[in-house]
């Protein structure tokens, strides 16, 4: 298999690492692990990464003004993602030229924000090469349903682009299905070159 020098990000809870995970020059795709039982790899081929999807829950991809947007959820939606559980995933390219910031910068800046509207439950920060992480759970509403959310923020300056990823659950229920969150993050494949 011919190699492309190019490295991908695993993100796991208490460390972002480079990944020496290969792409193969003829597909231009991830070579996967196997998946956990109960899940399969759910490719997001226009930036080049992979999602554990469990089995029975659904995914669906879609775009937004300046964005890609991926949603792994346990509840269907159609066109407005109403869901009370599940995962998301925005990528948002050109963040300096669309918000006068580095991504660092706005990461922070949103984050910060947040804690005004919400419970912040733990805040967290952490630098993998050029890519810096802004983490943050917080309680909150959606519905007028009390929630718990897991937010990452991961900002790569030398690209301009920023990834949010979100795990959010109704908070009666966050013990049953953060497991899921976090195995969909623990194993969440993400060029760091995009």
């Amino acid at each position: 298999m011919n190699f492309i020098k190019r490295s991908f990000i695993l993100i796991t809870m208490s460390a972002l690492l480079i990944a020496p995970l290969a792409l193969s020059s003829e597909e231009e795709s991830v070579a996967l692990p196997d998946a956990p039982d109960g899940f399969t790899w759910q490719p997001m081929s226009e930036i080049q990464g992979a999602l554990l999807q469990p089995e029975g829950w659904f995914f669906k991809k879609g775009k937004s003004k300046n964005s890609i947007l991926y949603f792994i959820t346990k509840e269907k939606f159609n066109k407005s993602p109403n869901y009370k559980t599940g995962f998301s995933l925005k990528m948002t390219p050109k963040i300096p030229e669309t918000y006068k910031l580095q991504p660092t910068e706005y990461a922070q800046k949103v984050r910060d924000r947040s804690s005004e509207n919400l419970v912040i439950e733990k805040t967290w920060e952490q630098k993998a090469g050029s890519l810096m992480l802004y983490g943050f759970q917080y309680l909150g509403y959606k519905n007028e349903i009390p929630i718990r959310a897991f937010v990452i923020f991961l900002a790569n300056d030398k690209t301009g682009t920023i990834f949010r990823i979100m795990f959010e659950s109704p908070e009666k229920q966050w013990k049953e299905t953060w497991p899921v969150g976090e195995q969909i993050i623990n194993n969440m494949i993400l060029d760091d070159e995009v």
